[in-house]
Formats: C-alpha cells, structure tokens, sequence
C-alpha cells in the first residue's frame, strides 16, 4: 500500500495520468513533468485493476533514447544539498480580478490589457507561511538544466523510498531536449531539462 501512495502523489489531472500507468514491468505515475517507476515486484498482491489507467501515454520513446557510454553519477545527498542552495519565494494566492493570468479585458473597449489590481503579475494576497523555490534557478547536472520545483520531486519521491543519502544517482539518458532518465537501484525516474536558451547562468546551481 504505501508504494501505490507513494505514486499516487504524482497523478495529472488528465485521463491518460489521473490513474497508475501499467508500464511492462513496472507501475508508474506522472504529472506530466516527471515520470516516476517502480519495479511490479514491489506490489506483490498487484494494485485494483479501478486504479490503473486504461488510455496510458505512449513512454516508449523515452527508452528508445541512446543510453550514455558513462552515466553521470551523484550521490543522493549531493542532489539534496545543491537544491537547498535554491532561495525560496513567498506563494501568492491567484488574483481575484484576471485569475492569474496577469491580463484581463478592457471594460470600454474589450481589448486585453494588464490586470491593474496585480500589475500584470498574476498574484494576489500572499499565502501566509508558504514558500516555493525560486523557479527563476535551474540546477545543472552535467550540460543539462532542471527546473528546482522538478528536482524537489524527485527528492521527496525518494525519500518517501526510504532512499539513503549515500545512494548513487545515475542519469543515464540525457540527449539534449530528450526526456533525461535517472536510476536509483531499482528506481526509474524521468524528467525532461530546461530549455537553456530561457535560462539565467547566474542564476544556476551545478551538481556535477
């Protein structure tokens, strides 16, 4: 039960990932920004057929991806400690008057101006004792860039796992724009990198 809890936290919201992907031999789950996996031996009595998704998205492109000759490797610890170096921001709450879109609609003439309650922001009144890391940051492991909030899960995914800090992490698939595998023992996790055209390269944290 606690390994199908452990997936269940990263459902979407569409009908191809709102239920555990049946992927060969392994279960999975995704939010549409990380892909995580674990072996079916971890779910000996199997998981209610009522929770598995009948339309799962195609993943197997991910694996036709050629693997690197040497994984980049980082203990996990590492992959901790670079992301506490991401400062956290105040969350806001969605502005009331263009629901977070930062624009809303001209009354005299209907055109698409900026929301003059939040000043094109998006936000609202501050959520009160909530953070969120600065997704302004990327982290960098080997030429690959990851967005914080991406990596956050991974980490809590493991330590949901009971992962130790001493464990090897191996991305062993990283090409360019290409969906970037990582393994922990038995563990599969996936995450597609920043594009690096959009990103500050001072505002960067390297693993390796």
């Amino acid at each position: 039960m606690k390994y199908v809890d452990s997936l269940k936290r990263y459902l979407g919201h569409s009908d191809k990932t709102s239920k555990i992907l049946d992927l060969g031999d392994y279960y999975g789950a995704t939010d549409s920004q990380v892909l995580f996996m674990l072996p079916k031996s971890y779910f000996p009595e199997g998981i209610n057929p009522d929770e598995i998704s009948v339309n799962p998205p195609d993943t197997s492109f991910i694996f036709n991806t050629t693997k690197r000759e040497a994984p980049c490797e980082f203990k996990f610890k590492d992959l901790i400690n670079t992301l506490n170096e991401v400062p956290k921001v105040q969350e806001y709450e969605e502005c009331n008057e263009c629901d977070g879109f930062g624009t809303t609609e001209c009354h005299c003439c209907g055109s698409e101006i900026e929301c003059r309650d939040c000043n094109g922001s998006g936000d609202g009144d501050p959520i009160p004792n909530q953070y969120t890391l600065d997704s302004k940051y990327a982290l960098s492991i080997d030429e690959s860039y990851f967005s914080p909030s991406n990596m956050d899960k991974i980490i809590s995914f493991l330590i949901d796992l009971n992962i130790e800090p001493e464990e090897t992490i191996k991305m062993t698939t990283s090409i360019s724009l290409r969906p970037h595998i990582f393994e922990v023992k038995d563990v599969i996790m996936v995450s597609m990198p920043s594009n690096d055209e959009y990103i500050d390269m001072d505002l960067v944290v390297k693993i390796c």
